[in-house]
């Protein structure tokens, strides 16, 4: 690292290992946080995350806002405050100098629509002075979560409020595409 960059990796001064993103991975199940973990080993990687800035729980979040944004149980408000402690460390390592921050999420579900709208209320609230861009999948319109269509409209209403960007994809269109370039 460079003091007083604003670098979005981190680097790690051995030969050979691949620079850290300066991310923060969350979700309410391990799947998908474990598959990205994994990748950190694989060989000619461009980049890696770091292990201690990744927190999820056992059970998510039934694929409701509600259940994301306030949670149902004692472990909904650990996940939140260890999300933010990541978020915090990974500030601190820009050595003065955090110009913003950008959230990816998904919104059909309860841990990305809820838990990520949550997450950008607390960023906005610690981090105000600096902006807040959000990066927000819309979910299949033929999805298999009932409630996706809820889960979008009561995020989307928070995010307005809280974020300075947002640029919106579909997943639909998100998909038509990658089919289209295999």
């Amino acid at each position: 690292e460079r003091p007083n960059s604003p670098d979005i990796f981190q680097l790690s001064g051995k030969a050979g290992r691949a620079p850290r993103a300066r991310a923060v991975l969350v979700d309410g199940e391990p799947k998908v946080i474990e598959a990205a973990l994994q990748a950190n080993s694989q060989p000619n990687k461009d980049f890696s995350f770091d292990e201690t800035s990744a927190v999820w729980s056992q059970s998510g979040r039934g694929g409701n806002f509600a259940l994301g944004y306030v949670g149902e149980s004692l472990e909904a408000p650990r996940l939140l405050g260890d999300a933010m402690e990541c978020v915090r460390r990974q500030v601190e390592a820009c050595h003065g100098t955090h110009t913003g921050t950008v959230l990816f999420h998904s919104l059909g579900g309860g841990t990305g629509s809820g838990l990520g709208t949550r997450l950008a209320v607390e960023i906005c609230d610690e981090y105000s002075a600096a902006p807040l861009m959000m990066t927000s999948v819309l979910p299949l319109a033929a999805g298999e979560n009932p409630s996706q269509t809820l889960n979008v409209a009561l995020a989307l209403s928070t995010i307005q409020e809280v974020a300075d960007g947002l640029v919106l994809y579909e997943n639909d269109r998100l998909l038509a595409l990658a089919t289209e370039f295999q």
